[in-house]
Parts: C-alpha cells; sequence; structure tokens
C-alpha cells in the first residue's frame, strides 16, 4: 500500500477495494493533480467506489466536469460493459479509456441530477429573495447557492441540500410570519429557523449568526459583502466566507460527518484569495477569534490538497498557525476556570444566561 495516499475515511474503511487509492484519486483530480495518479491500480470494485464514493462525498458532478476538462475530444459510450475510451493524452494518463462506461454515465448523470435540481432550488431562492425585499428584509446568501453561482465555473456542480440566508436578528419575527405562508415551519435551533415545502422537497434555513451557536456575530457590514452582478444577489465577501465555512467544517469535524463537498469550496475559495483579502482575513479571524476554527481546517485542506501552501504565503499561514494556538490557549483557561467555579455559583450564572435570552425573545419578537 501506498504511505503517501490520502487516506479514506473511516466511514469506508469496511467496503471492498482500495478505498485510500479512490479517495485519493478523487482528491487529485478535483485539484488538477490527475497525472499523479496510477490509474492502472484500479480494478473493477476501486473504479465502483470512486462513482459511488464521489457521489457520497458530494463532488461527483465536479468530478466528472473535471474528467471532462482534461479530455480532447467526444467520449463515446458504447455500452456499460466497455471502457469509457475517447478521451487519451499524456495529461489524463488515459484514465477514460480504463474507466468502465457505467461508472462515466454514472457521474455525467450525477452532474445533470444536480444541475437539475439546483435550478429548481435557485427558481424558489429567487422567489423567496423577492419577497424579502418587497418585505425590506436585508438578506445574504450563504453556503451552497452562494457558492454554486459565484466560485464553480457551473451552478450544476455543486450539490445542495438545502438553501441558507443570513438576515439580521432584528428581523427574525418579521422573517418568520413573512415564510409562514408558504413554508412548515419546523424548528428553531442554534442561531437558525428551520423551514420546509413539502410540494418542492425545499429545505429553508434562516440564519442570524454565522458561528451555529447563540454566541454570534452581529449583522455582517455592507463593506464585507459583495454584490454577485450575474445573479444580483449579496453573498458574503471571499474571506467572510472562508471565516463562516472554516467554522462549519471544523464542527462537523469532530461529529466525523465531514464530507469533501465543504473541503472543496474551501479550496476554492482559499485559491481567490488577493493580497486584500489575505490582510482581511486575519482581521475577522483576529476580531471574532476564529483563529482556531481557521486553524484546524487548514489541517483538514492540508492533509487533502498538499499544494496548499503554493496558494498561500508561507508567512500567512505561520501568522494564523501562531494565532490558533494563542486562541487555543485562550479557550483552555477560559474552560478551567469556568470548571473552577463553586457549585453554588452555577445557578446564578444559568439564571442570568436564561434572563438574557429571555429578553432577546421580547426584543426581537
Amino acid at each position: 500500500m501506498n504511505d503517501n495516499l490520502i487516506p479514506a475515511p473511516a466511514k469506508y474503511h469496511q467496503l471492498k477495494g482500495n478505498t485510500s487509492l479512490v479517495y485519493d484519486a478523487i482528491c487529485k483530480v478535483l485539484s488538477e493533480r490527475q497525472e499523479q495518479v496510477d490509474w492502472a491500480q484500479f480494478g473493477q470494485a476501486e473504479w465502483q467506489l470512486l462513482a459511488s464514493m464521489a457521489e457520497a462525498e458530494g463532488v461527483g458532478p465536479l468530478l466528472y466536469w473535471k474528467l471532462k476538462a482534461v479530455g480532447s475530444g467526444q467520449c463515446v459510450v458504447e455500452s456499460p460493459d466497455t471502457p469509457a475510451s475517447g478521451w487519451r493524452n499524456e495529461h489524463n494518463g488515459g484514465v477514460l479509456a480504463l474507466m468502465p462506461a457505467a461508472v462515466w454515465k454514472f457521474l455525467q448523470t450525477s452532474y445533470y441530477k444536480t444541475a437539475a435540481r439546483n435550478a429548481v432550488l435557485l427558481g424558489e431562492l429567487d422567489r423567496i429573495l423577492a419577497a424579502f425585499e418587497a418585505a425590506k428584509i436585508p438578506v445574504i446568501v450563504l453556503k451552497g447557492a452562494a457558492l454554486a453561482q459565484t466560485v464553480y465555473p457551473d451552478p450544476g456542480l455543486r450539490p445542495m441540500g438545502d438553501l441558507d440566508l443570513l438576515i439580521p436578528e432584528s428581523c427574525v419575527y418579521k422573517t418568520f410570519k413573512l415564510l409562514k405562508k408558504q413554508y412548515a415551519f419546523l424548528e428553531a435551533k442554534g442561531d437558525h429557523l428551520i423551514f420546509f415545502k413539502q410540494e418542492a422537497g425545499i429545505l429553508l434555513e434562516i440564519h442570524w449568526g454565522l458561528s451555529g451557536s447563540y454566541q454570534h456575530e452581529p449583522f455582517i457590514p455592507t463593506s464585507m459583502v459583495n454584490v454577485d452582478k450575474q445573479a444580483g444577489q449579496n453573498v458574503l465577501s471571499t474571506p467572510w466566507q472562508i471565516v463562516h465555512l472554516s467554522t462549519h467544517l471544523t464542527r462537523h469535524s469532530t461529529k466525523n460527518n465531514l464530507i469533501l463537498k465543504w473541503v472543496m469550496d474551501l479550496y476554492i475559495l482559499l485559491g481567490l484569495l488577493t493580497q486584500d483579502d489575505q490582510e482581511a482575513l486575519v482581521k475577522i479571524t483576529r476580531n471574532y477569534h476564529r483563529q482556531q476554527s481557521f486553524s484546524e481546517m487548514w489541517v483538514i485542506l492540508q492533509l487533502h490538497f498538499p499544494d496548499l501552501t503554493a496558494l498561500l504565503g508561507t508567512q500567512f499561514l505561520s501568522d494564523h498557525k501562531k494565532d490558533g494556538q494563542l486562541e487555543k490557549a485562550r479557550y483552555q483557561i477560559v474552560k478551567e476556570a469556568f470548571q473552577a467555579l463553586p457549585l453554588i455559583l452555577w445557578p446564578p450564572v444559568a439564571f442570568l444566561y436564561l434572563q438574557k435570552q429571555i429578553f432577546k425573545l421580547r426584543t426581537t419578537g
């Protein structure tokens, strides 16, 4: 076994085939390092894993796109048992000449299904944003809906499970009343509300913070918002998207439900950073104490994409690593201090916290 392979997540270890060989190949194709993959090691089990793993990780459409991009002609699929022949060149090492046609067809179908589903979601998003504009509710598009339209070359390349929007906390009750007319309210969770539109199967999350908890930032200032000219929507600036998605990524990684789609989002965004963006990112992570989540995100990304260091300056990464270590130490000090509090102090602390939350509900509702 090649020790240099990117290890597959533990959830795949019981599957038939060389899971790390396949996971490593997917990561390399996505980061345009497909020439480093030894496709000759792939057997039937590995090809089947490639299709199922890419789909499970939410990167099936993008894998199809990347493989298609390195080709030099039109791939003609003759039958499910014949290779997806037609695209041999020095860049892909003849991968499509080795890949079973059924696998290629699966990836191709994944792209078209995602494109169709995303068209439905983005159409619904347009209707929601129009309603928000009429109601004078400021809104920023988050996560997949923003990424699919701004950083990916085609909206069908980034699967979306739901729609996520960010609003000011002062507009929560107004938004709730507006959406209740067309959506079923499911639950309030942390710093967001969850709605569902059954006839379209659309899940909608309304956020008023970016941290996923009750401790959140104020509504993002105008200076940190980009207007996507093509879609005509407000999205977070690149540094803010990285900060937000880093927190999301590290939170899910601790629950062992990390998927490659989220890792790829950050890989693409980091590649878009300008020098000004890097400076803004440093300020945001320090001002909002996000150094630790950024450092943890970086470890995850570097495991998947070792070429990342070349995208950003070593000084930038060194500064963030130091910031992350300081933030982790600060968190540990606060944690130990709270653990040392006498038990008699916990009831008044809990009472004050509840009073704060009740006051918030009264002022927003």
